[in-house]
């Protein structure tokens, strides 16, 4: 059995009890979006065994970002990114390192609970008619009749659910290989301070990513760590994304495999999100449309006319219906837009509410999506 751990500190070397850790610093970044110590962020609310209902709901500061990473130590070595903006590359790459670990903690978390991995019985939950579709078509596919033997069948399950801890340790080693060569860069890169208002880029000739930043001299009132999941033909790969607000500017960092990069269309795609500063916040917008770990400030929800807040709410239950690097068609920065891009405010796009599908038929593509079927009445 692989047992999966996710208590004992990340840092290299480290083999101390962890703490919870923010991934976007509480005290300089996310208290400049707060109102009352407290964030919205899509928190969706189960309503039966099997289904959940959208909702919007208040956080605090001390739990948005947060997971378990590293001990108390450690935290100290983020000390510079919880004091001050982030202001020259190794920030950046500090900020990197800090996000992909907790991501990955919260991942092998979600990966644990949801499958039981560390479950000694938990292979005896697989049905019959998974282990007979993994064996169809494999060199062990003869003993299929001999699943009505309890020990084999039995048998047949522990392996199944190796293979499946197997698979997620594979997948979750070449995250920390990614996490390793991110603090690798850091500790060798040329240091130089970021400017304002101009998309920056690094590569490495050993590294198969790159990380693209932004500095945006006003603030967008969002925090943002996210994963997204995209395919290359056969290959499965992770985009990350970040936003870090402060109190007058913020940051906007990707980290993106260049297999992504292969396709001319999205890096013109990319480049053109940076240049301009309404684009800017399109591109953020479009990020919280494709992902859940957003935390905004109380207000931009709460002055939205109840039509647009219900909409959104709703919308940010179906991620699978939209794309990485795709304009969202949905307005959220309405204020921002007017105060600081000089929209109009009877601007349509303010305005504008999307037609979608109905609920049931969208909820029924998003479990197909996750390979998931729909509940049973």
């Amino acid at each position: 059995m692989i047992y999966f751990d996710t208590r004992t500190c990340v840092y290299p070397n480290c083999f101390e009890e962890n703490v919870k850790s923010h991934a976007v610093s509480r005290n300089i970044s996310l208290e400049s979006i707060a109102e009352n110590y407290h964030l919205y962020s899509f928190i969706p609310k189960r309503d039966s065994r099997d289904t959940k209902k959208p909702l919007i709901d208040r956080i605090s500061t001390n739990k948005a970002t947060r997971h378990h990473c590293f001990c108390d130590k450690h935290e100290e070595t983020f000390k510079r990114l919880d004091d001050y903006e982030i202001s020259s590359t190794r920030d950046v790459l500090l900020q990197i390192y800090r996000t992909l670990c907790v991501s990955h903690n919260q991942e092998k978390t979600a990966l644990i609970d949801m499958y039981k991995l560390n479950d000694l019985n938990a292979h005896k939950m697989i049905p019959r008619s998974d282990v007979e579709l993994a064996l169809k078509g494999s060199e062990f596919e003869k003993i299929i009749p001999m699943l009505d033997d309890p020990r084999i069948l039995e048998a047949a399950q522990r392996k199944l659910k190796f293979q499946i801890s197997e698979l997620f340790d594979y997948e979750l080693r070449k995250d920390e290989e990614l996490i390793y060569k991110i603090k690798s860069i850091n500790d060798t890169i040329d240091d130089k301070a970021i400017p304002l208002n101009e998309l920056q880029v690094i590569t490495n000739e050993r590294f198969d990513h790159t990380i693209f930043y932004y500095k945006l001299d006003f603030k967008i009132p969002v925090a943002l760590s996210a994963i997204q999941h995209a395919g290359v033909g056969n290959t499965r790969v992770k985009f990350y994304s970040m936003v870090v607000p402060y109190q007058n500017s913020t940051v906007i960092i990707g980290l993106i495999p260049n297999l992504l990069l292969a396709d001319s269309e999205r890096t013109e795609k990319v480049n053109n999100y940076f240049s301009s500063k309404y684009n800017v916040v399109k591109y953020v917008e479009s990020l919280i449309s494709i992902s859940d770990g957003w935390f905004i400030t109380p207000s931009i929800i709460d002055n939205m006319p109840k039509e647009k807040s219900r909409f959104f709410e709703t919308d940010c239950m179906f991620l699978n219906e939209r794309k990485l690097f795709k304009d969202y068609d949905f307005s959220i920065f309405d204020d921002l837009k007017v105060k600081e891009l000089g929209l109009s405010a009877d601007d349509e796009e303010l305005s504008f509410i999307p037609e979608r599908p109905e609920y049931s038929a969208r909820y029924e593509k998003m479990l197909e999506a996750m390979q998931l079927k729909v509940p049973e009445k």
